[in-house]
Formats: structure tokens, sequence, C-alpha cells
């Protein structure tokens, strides 16, 4: 009877360390995760106070390893949280001795603390998560700054980093949890849209606005709290901006993009020492014109430039004085609109005066010639 009313206890030896073990293996589990967390937490802050004790960086690392392990043994959820945040921390703390050389450690931290949130969100106090998600955004800045326009990996490294975020909506999100997380997602997806394009990486900018325009439709399609009376007023302002400058940043990138195609097709036809390829002269003239069209209104600049252009195709390899004159004409009235810039010395303004002064004169030439006969 006694065996039945108060278990057997004996002893065993986690990681050099005797802990008291009960019928219920469920408690020693959970009794050595906090453990092993608790011995990392120690190790840690020496290696904050003193330089001598990074070495055991590797070494903290695995301890809280096996804290997770053992919290999801007995399934405590809380001491996986806390593991996993902290495994993050150190893994962060690795990393940032030598950037270059610990850089995998910075997607682990990533994960680590991925994991963490997924685990802690609804089950950890409110202060708690709101670190974690501080942490979760840091990495994700770091790994930003880390990337430059000479480096190869740099669209595999941030595919892999900002999909975690989106593992963050649990179940455990209500309504308007899930509408203001997707909202925030939507707008670091854009962000990271405009650090992609300042690396000159264009095509992968768009692919990012076309992930923050999904999320956006997503936010959009929700029952509530979009156009509900409870639907605060600033996020229904916010969702209008963010949708306009997606679109004016989307149609600028693309004109852009269409733009210095355009260019490379036409420097392949004046390249050419043979007769004028027509079939690439239109091919030339169609997506310059698709270029003038996606930045209309949205860069004017790019517009009045790809309009000179068409002109100088016109005028040159197409001979249709007319329409070229035309073009001209157009490309000048969007440049004047750009007062007080100026354009005198740059070479596409100055390839277009000189285009429609020849015209001009070519005109004026005929109209002498018809007087005298």
């Amino acid at each position: 009877f006694l065996c039945l009313s108060s278990p057997p206890r004996r002893f065993v030896n986690v990681d050099n360390k005797s802990y008291i073990n009960y019928t219920d293996c469920k408690q020693t589990q959970m009794r050595s995760a906090m453990s092993f967390r608790e011995e990392a937490n120690e190790i840690l802050k020496r290696c904050n106070t003193s330089s001598s004790h990074w070495k055991n960086m590797l070494v903290v690392q695995n301890l809280y390893k096996q804290g997770i392990v053992a919290a999801k043994a007995v399934h405590d959820m809380e001491e996986e949280a806390k593991c996993a945040k902290n495994l993050s921390v150190a893994q962060f703390a690795y990393y940032r001795l030598e950037v270059n050389v610990n850089e995998p450690f910075l997607l682990e931290s990533m994960r680590s603390i991925c994991r963490a949130l997924l685990v802690g969100t609804g089950r950890m106090p409110a202060t708690w998560v709101k670190d974690a998600e501080e942490k979760l955004d840091s990495r994700i800045h770091e790994a930003l700054s880390r990337t430059s326009k000479d480096d190869p990996q740099i669209d595999s490294r941030i595919t892999k980093l900002m999909p975690y975020k989106r593992e963050l909506v649990t179940s455990s999100l209500n309504t308007r949890g899930i509408f203001n997380f997707l909202l925030n997602h939507a707008e670091d997806e854009f962000k990271t849209a405009l650090v992609v394009n300042d690396k000159e990486r264009k095509s992968q900018a768009l692919s990012w606005i076309a992930a923050s325009q999904q999320t956006l439709s997503e936010v959009e399609n929700l029952p509530s709290p979009v156009g509900a009376p409870q639907a605060p007023i600033d996020s229904v302002a916010r969702i209008a901006q963010l949708k306009e400058q997606l679109v004016r940043h989307e149609c600028s990138w693309k004109a852009e993009i269409k733009w210095k195609y355009s260019e490379q097709l036409f420097e392949r036809i004046l390249n050419q020492d043979e007769f004028c390829d027509f079939t690439r002269v239109w091919e030339v003239v169609d997506t310059i014109r698709e270029a003038i069209i996606l930045a209309r209104d949205l860069d004017i600049e790019l517009e009045a430039r790809a309009t000179s252009r068409m002109g100088v195709i016109f005028d040159k390899l197409i001979k249709l004085q007319d329409k070229a004159h035309q073009l001209y004409s157009q490309a000048l009235q969007l440049a004047l609109s750009l007062h007080p810039r100026q354009f005198n010395s740059v070479p596409w303004f100055q390839e277009l005066k000189a285009g429609l002064d020849a015209i001009h004169e070519r005109k004026f030439r005929a109209d002498r010639a018809a007087e005298e006969k």
C-alpha cells in the first residue's frame, strides 16, 4: 500500500549531476531541462564579464539544446520556450564574436528565437513575448545589414530569414492579433524590398513587393477588423498607404527594368555591322513603350528619357520624321515639367535637343526648296 500511495525514489545521473527521480519520469525530465538552462545561464554570465570564457559559448549552446530536448520529452512548453530564447541569445553572441566566420550562427539564432515565439506565444507573459519579438527583429536587421551587392548569397539568406516571422501566427492569436501581425508582416516585407532594391537587385525586390501584396490581400480578406466598426482608423490608413507605396514602387522598378533591357537591345542594334534588323527595332520600341506606361506619373525623368529614346529610333532607324518630332517634343515637355531641375549637361537631353534641331533644320530646308521651285 505504501508503494501505491508514495512512489519510491531513486537517484539518476544526468551530465554529472544527481537528480531525484520519481516513478513519474516527467518530473525528472522537467527538472533536468531547468537545470540545463540554469547551468548554461551561469556560464553565459561569466562569458559576459570575462573574455577568457568566450571559448565556452559552444558548451552553453549545447546545454540549452539539451534543455530543449528534455523539455520536449515531457511537453513542458514554457521551459522549452525559455531554453530556445536563451539559445538564440547565445548563438547571436557567438556570431558577434567574429561575424565573417560565425555568420551561420546568425541564421541559427533566428531559428531559435522563432522556435521560442512559436512555443511561448500565449503561454509566456506579454513582456517575455515582446522581448523575444524585439530580438527577432534585431536579427533580421542584422542579416539585412550584412548583405552586400557583391554577395551572391543575398537572396537565399533573406529568403530564409524573413519567412520565420510568418510562422508566428499561431492558433492562440485571435482575429485582431492575426490582423495586426499580418499588417506588420506586410510592412516588413515592403521594407525588405526597399533594402534589396538599394543593393541593386530589382528582380528580387519585386518578389518581395509581390509577397507584401499577397500578405496585404490576406489582411483585407479577414472577416474583421477591416471595415468593422472596431477597426482602428490608423490601421485602415496604414493599409491604404502601403497599397499605394507597393503599386508606386512596383511600377517604377518594372519601368527601370524594361528601360535597361531596351537600352541593351538598342546597343546591340547600333553595334551591328550589317543591315538593320527591324524585328529587333520593333522589339526595342515595344519594350520602351512598356517602360513609358509603367513610369507615367511615377518617374517623370525616366518617362522623358524613354520618350526621347523612342524619338531617336523613329528619327534615325525607322525614318519617320513627323513621329520623331512628336516624341522629341513630348520628351522636352516632360523634362521642362521637372523645373527647377536642369538637364542641359545630361547626354540624353543633349541628344534630344540635337534631334529636334536637326528635324527643324531639315524642315526649313525642305520648305525653302519648295518655295524656290
